[in-house]
């Protein structure tokens, strides 16, 4: 074998190995910047491009994320660099949810309004401070759109056992008060054009 196909050879399998170790160098580097920077720490609650969950360990390579089912999710870290990163709880374990409530069109916007804020006051998970606030969003020729919005503290695992809770309680108060539930726009509009 010739030296000039030795160099070749050589020169073909650097570049092989180069780009082989690109990732490996481009996630180290990436775990170097969130030990430095720290956008999340271990604990914190995160959301990051469909993985949800909480960090149960960041190394120097990839992080681990524990979702809300226990599973555990191992996240090369450049995706933490090269994504959108929400922490629930960077500031505090406090966090804004929202549950949507579509009555009939006919009913009175007022005591909706106060039905939902009862039920958000009489259940132990939804904070008093900041209050919650029941808001009209919508006006449909077929239904009235609210969003019933409150503060809680950030669950280990999800919210949506709280989320089920409350429509369960709003459902229930609501029927109690004679309101109907009504369509969405979009569903009134396909009942429309059927």
């Amino acid at each position: 074998m010739s030296l000039n196909s030795l160099a070749i050879l050589g020169g073909t399998l650097g570049i092989g190995v180069g780009f082989g170790l690109q990732s490996i160098v481009a996630n180290w580097v990436a775990g170097l910047v969130l030990l430095i920077e720290q956008p999340f720490r271990i604990g914190d609650r995160i959301d990051a491009g469909g993985t949800a969950g909480v960090v149960s360990r960041v190394g120097a390579r990839s992080t681990w994320v524990r979702t809300y089912d226990n599973e555990v999710i191992i996240v090369p870290n450049s995706d933490f660099t090269t994504r959108q990163v929400t922490n629930w709880t960077v500031n505090d374990d406090k966090v804004r949810l929202a549950i949507g409530v579509v009555v009939a069109h006919d009913s009175d916007a007022e005591k909706v309004a106060a039905l939902l804020l009862e039920v958000a006051r009489e259940h132990p998970g939804v904070l008093t401070d900041p209050p919650p606030e029941a808001l009209l969003n919508d006006l449909g020729q077929h239904s009235l759109t609210f969003s019933l919005r409150f503060w809680t503290i950030i669950q280990a695992h999800d919210n949506h056992k709280l989320k089920s809770d409350l429509r369960v309680l709003i459902l229930k108060k609501l029927q109690q008060h004679g309101i109907s539930i009504g369509e969405t726009s979009s569903s009134a509009g396909k009942a429309a054009s059927a």
